[in-house]
């Protein structure tokens, strides 16, 4: 395969399985080194196995999105052991189903907080470490179909990628003159197991 990430660091959100564990895999199988995101309580081992057995290069990096101080230490802690950092993938998110008539503020509250601020967060600081570093770089957040298509079992949910979708295109007419890019990436749905101890309403 060829190696066009081949020098580059990638930092990849949510990477313990479904399209984070995929997008990690693939980035690592074509030169990147690839920090590996996962919730503090969880483990990245089958995605750490499966970029060695693409013949890659990853890491680990543990940090829980709701927390803006950990995701700001990841992107540090990234800089640091990769030497520089290239490519954020913002992949991070939950998805519970729940109907207009059944959102706790509680559970509102979480859902904004893991997939928009989260990603907002973990954006602008790769934006600044790349800034800081002197060179561009490529940031793509991971909205949904959803953002574009309203679903009575996932009303907030709903808002929270279509909150994403306009702060990628905000973003990136912030950083074009920059030489970074930002986009949002609008997935279909996906059939995927949950690991043990995540569902769809936990960040994975």
């Amino acid at each position: 395969m060829e190696r066009r990430f081949a020098g580059k660091v990638a930092v990849v959100t949510g990477g313990t399985q479904g399209m984070g564990q995929a997008i990690s895999v693939r980035l690592a199988s074509e030169g990147a080194l690839v920090a590996v995101n996962r919730r503090p309580d969880l483990s990245a081992e089958e995605t750490l196995a499966k970029v060695k057995a693409a013949g890659g290069e990853a890491f680990d990096v543990p940090a829980d999105m709701r927390d803006p101080d950990q995701v700001k230490a990841m992107i540090a802690t990234v800089a640091k052991r990769g030497g520089r950092l290239d490519y954020v993938v913002s992949n991070a998110g939950i998805n519970p189903f729940m109907t207009w008539d059944n959102t706790p503020i509680e559970e509102f509250n979480n859902l904004f907080e893991t997939n928009v601020r989260g990603s907002l967060v973990v954006c602008t600081e790769g934006a600044r470490q790349m800034v800081a570093e002197g060179h561009g770089g490529a940031i793509v957040m991971t909205s949904s179909i959803s953002a574009h298509v309203g679903a009575p079992t996932q009303v907030a949910y709903c808002g929270t990628k279509g909150a994403i979708s306009m702060l990628a295109k905000a973003l990136a007419r912030s950083w074009a003159s920059m030489g970074s890019e930002s986009m949002p990436s609008n997935p279909a749905p996906s059939i995927r197991p949950w690991p043990p101890g995540c569902s769809s309403n936990r960040m994975c």
